[in-house]
C-alpha cells in the first residue's frame, strides 16, 4: 500500500512525495555535492492534443525508460507530475551533473515510435545544486525557477539555478500584482500609429497600441507588462478592453474618413471560447462595421496543431465570413511558413522591421522584400511593411510594390485626440 501510495502507476516512478522526502534526507545528511534535475518535455502538450492521452502516456513510459537507463547508483529518478521528471544525483560533481544534463537532452532528441507515430520531442532542464542548508521545498522551488528560465531561453537546454531568478520571480509576481491593481484603476490608454497607403501618403487606418501610464510615475513599457499579462492570463480582460476602447474611438473616423483600425491579438486571447462573440459584441457596441477592423496575429499561433490551433481557426474564419480581416504580425521573424500563407485564413502580411535595410546599397535586403511582396500579392494578399523610418524605406518600398507603411517616418504612436487632427488635416490638405 505504501509503494502504491508513493509510486506513480503509469511509470513505476516515484511521486513527488517520495521525491521530497530523499531530498530531505540529503538536506540532513548535510550534502554540499550533487544535484537536483528537474525536467519537463517540450510539446507534450501538442502530442496529447493531435493524438490523445494514450498515445501521450506512452510516450511518458518511453522517456521514463529512457531516463531509468542513466541512473547511477544512490540516484533517484521520479515524476512530480503531468510530463514533469526529476532526478535527483546526490554524489555528482558540476562537470558531471553538466555531462548527465547533455545526456539526458540527447536520449529526449531521439524519435519515439508509439503505435505507428514517429513522436519528436525534446526536454528542458532546471539544475538546482544540492545545499546542506537548502529544505526540499527551496530545491524543488530553485530547480523550478532554472526550469522556467531553460523554457524561456528557447527550450531543448538545461539552465543552471541562480539566486537572480529568485529576483525576476519577485519582480514578476510584483508586476502582476501592478497591472491588476491598474486594470481596476483604469490606468491604461490605447495609442495609435498610422498606416499609410505608399503611393498617396494618406492614413488609411491606425494600429491601435496600449500604453500604461501609472499616476505620478514613469510609463511602463509594453515589452515590460505585455509578457506579465500573458503569463498571468491577465491578458485577456486587457485584450478585451482595448479592443473595445480602439473600435469605440475608430467607429467615427471610419464614419467621416472611411479608416480602418488593427488590434493585436494575443494567443491566449483566441484560446478563449468567446473571443469571436466578444469581437462581435465590441463591433456592436461601437457601431464599427466589420469591414473596418483588423485582427493582427504572430503567425506562430496558425502552424501548431491541436484543440486550441483548431479553435483559433475557427474563431478567424467566423470573423472573416462577417468581413473582419487578419493580419499576420512580424511576418518572417518567426515559422513563415508558405503553407499557411495558402491555406488559413489570412488577408494581410505585415513585412517585420528587421527587413527594412539599414544600407540604401544592401540589394540583398531589397531582394528579400521584394520576394515577401511578390509572394503575397501571387497570393491576393495585402502587405504591410514595418519600421518604415527613412524617405530609403518609402521609395524602395513603393518601387518594389508593397501597399502600405508604418513606421516613425509617418508618425509615432499618439492618443485618440492626435489621430483625429491628423486626418482632419489630410483631408483639409486634400480639398
Amino acid at each position: 500500500m505504501r509503494h502504491q501510495a508513493l509510486h506513480d502507476s503509469l511509470t513505476g516512478l516515484p511521486h513527488r512525495s517520495l521525491l521530497e522526502e530523499q531530498l530531505a534526507l540529503v538536506s540532513a545528511a548535510g550534502e554540499s555535492r550533487g544535484a537536483l534535475m528537474l525536467l519537463d518535455l517540450d510539446g507534450f502538450k501538442d502530442v496529447n492534443d493531435r493524438l490523445g492521452h494514450t498515445i501521450g502516456d506512452q510516450l511518458l513510459v518511453t522517456v521514463a525508460d529512457r531516463l531509468r537507463r542513466l541512473l547511477g547508483p544512490g540516484e533517484t529518478l521520479a515524476r512530480p507530475g503531468g510530463d514533469e521528471f526529476a532526478m535527483l544525483l546526490p554524489a555528482a560533481g558540476a562537470a558531471e551533473v553538466k555531462a548527465r544534463a547533455d545526456a539526458v537532452l540527447a536520449t529526449l532528441r531521439r524519435p519515439v515510435e508509439v503505435t505507428g507515430h514517429t513522436l519528436h520531442v525534446t526536454g528542458s532542464i532546471g539544475v538546482r545544486r544540492l545545499e546542506a542548508r537548502a529544505g526540499a521545498d527551496e530545491l524543488l522551488s530553485d530547480a523550478d525557477l532554472a526550469l522556467y528560465a531553460a523554457k524561456a531561453a528557447g527550450k531543448d537546454r538545461y539552465e543552471l539555478f541562480d539566486p537572480r531568478l529568485r529576483r525576476e520571480q519577485a519582480e514578476r509576481i510584483r508586476m502582476v500584482e501592478r497591472l491588476r491593481a491598474a486594470l481596476d484603476a483604469d490606468e491604461f490608454t490605447v495609442h495609435y500609429q498610422p498606416i499609410v497607403a505608399l503611393r498617396s501618403g494618406v492614413s488609411i487606418g491606425f494600429e491601435a497600441l496600449v500604453r500604461w501610464t501609472p499616476p505620478e510615475q514613469a510609463p511602463v513599457g509594453p515589452d515590460q507588462f505585455i509578457p506579465a499579462a500573458e503569463d498571468s492570463g491577465l491578458i485577456v480582460g486587457l485584450g478585451e478592453w482595448v479592443l473595445r476602447r480602439a473600435c469605440a474611438e475608430a467607429a467615427p473616423w471610419h464614419r467621416r474618413y472611411g479608416t480602418t483600425i488593427a488590434v493585436n491579438v494575443s494567443p491566449r486571447q483566441l484560446a478563449e471560447p468567446s473571443f469571436a462573440a466578444v469581437v462581435r459584441q465590441a463591433l456592436a457596441d461601437s457601431g464599427l462595421p466589420p469591414n473596418a477592423l483588423t485582427i493582427e496575429i504572430t503567425e506562430g499561433v496558425l502552424v501548431r496543431s491541436g484543440a486550441q490551433t483548431e479553435l483559433t481557426l475557427a474563431h478567424l474564419s467566423e470573423l472573416r465570413a462577417d468581413g473582419v480581416r487578419v493580419a499576420i504580425d512580424d511576418f518572417g521573424t518567426g515559422y513563415s511558413s508558405l503553407a499557411y500563407l495558402r491555406d488559413l485564413p489570412i488577408d494581410i502580411l505585415k513585412i517585420d522591421k528587421s527587413f527594412m535595410p539599414d544600407d540604401p546599397t544592401d540589394a540583398q535586403q531589397a531582394a528579400l522584400v521584394r520576394a515577401v511582396v511578390d509572394l503575397a500579392r501571387s497570393l491576393g494578399l495585402t502587405t504591410v511593411a514595418e519600421g518604415v523610418e527613412t524617405a530609403h524605406h518609402a521609395e524602395l518600398l513603393r518601387t518594389l510594390g508593397c501597399d502600405r507603411g508604418q513606421g516613425w517616418l509617418f508618425g509615432r504612436p499618439g492618443p485618440a485626440p492626435a489621430a483625429a487632427i491628423r486626418l482632419a488635416a489630410e483631408t483639409t490638405v486634400g480639398v
